[in-house]
């Protein structure tokens, strides 16, 4: 299970690394399916594909969890050509407008008339807890899955706050590495980018399969755009776009290290899942601390 995008957040305290504890914690929101009144819901599920496994799956000292969504798919247009047309009823049967309370009340009575008739959608949201160093890294970079799972942990763990790094000013970072091409030795640049004004924030220049040490870059600099992501590559093993957030995304290992996992599973599903676990764990326990280095505070 190889995740593709990062958010880093340190605990609040420390954790210890008992499956079985934290699982218990989690049974306290263990995951139900969507009751068909409701518009959505969510829950812990097993990370694993094992339907019936823990809801923590614990190796090399990280514990692996996973949120489920499950949402109602109703689209607004429906809800809004049935809403005009029983706005045009009331208004032929009594020979008066329909005005703005009535309206709305009108569009919650259809919305929760169709809901029972709505398709479902359900997603997952992985994170694992690195016990050793003391972070989770979140599999996703979206505010409104970032939001959900932040509102689950809470629930069934208050007393582990999970905090956002304190960070220096990553586009200045950036910018000047671009600049200078003053990059860590461990990092080289990819052919991604994408350079923002600040002064203006609808003024960007996305530079897509381009040397970005190339001369023509940097008068584009100059005109006062900045880096606001970019890709770089780590050793030769992971590449990825870094945002201005510090957000890690669209993560792509290289070819070596899933073989590596192909071979030491065997062809066995389990020891598969356990080996990609184990070596983008390892992976990542070398290549955060390196970005880390640059950008905390």
């Amino acid at each position: 299970m190889w995740f593709r995008n990062v958010q880093l957040f340190s605990l609040g305290h420390e954790i210890a690394y008992e499956q079985s504890a934290l699982a218990e914690a989690l049974q306290q929101l263990v995951f139900t399916p969507c009751l068909a009144t409701l518009p959505s819901t969510t829950g812990w599920v097993s990370p694993t594909d094992n339907e019936f496994g823990s809801l923590v799956y614990a190796n090399n000292g990280c514990l692996m969890i996973c949120l489920q969504v499950e949402e109602k798919l109703l689209p607004a247009t429906v809800v809004q050509q049935r809403l005009k047309e029983r706005v045009q009823e009331i208004e032929s049967e009594y020979e008066r407008k329909v005005y703005g309370k009535e309206k709305q009340s009108l569009r919650d009575d259809i919305y929760h008339a169709l809901l029972p008739q709505a398709f479902s959608k359900k997603s997952k949201i992985y994170a694992y807890i690195d016990t050793k160093h003391g972070w989770l890294a979140l599999n996703t970079t979206t505010a409104k899955k970032t939001e959900l799972f932040m509102d689950a942990w809470k629930k069934v763990m208050p007393d582990i706050q999970l905090i956002r790094p304190e960070l220096k000013k990553l586009t200045t970072i950036m910018t000047h590495w671009l600049q200078n091409s003053s990059q860590p030795d461990v990092f080289e640049f990819g052919k991604n980018c994408l350079l923002q004004d600040p002064a203006q924030q609808n003024r960007k220049l996305r530079c897509q399969q381009q040397d970005l040490l190339a001369q023509s870059m940097q008068p584009i600099i100059k005109d006062g755009f900045e880096v606001s992501q970019i890709t770089l590559v780590w050793q030769d093993q992971v590449s990825f776009h870094l945002a201005d957030d510090f957000s890690v995304r669209s993560l792509r290992f290289q070819d070596e290290l899933i073989e590596a996992a192909y071979e030491e599973a065997d062809g066995d599903k389990d020891a598969r899942f356990a080996a990609d676990f184990l070596i983008m764990t390892e992976t990542f326990r070398k290549l955060l601390p390196d970005l880390t280095t640059v950008f905390y505070k």
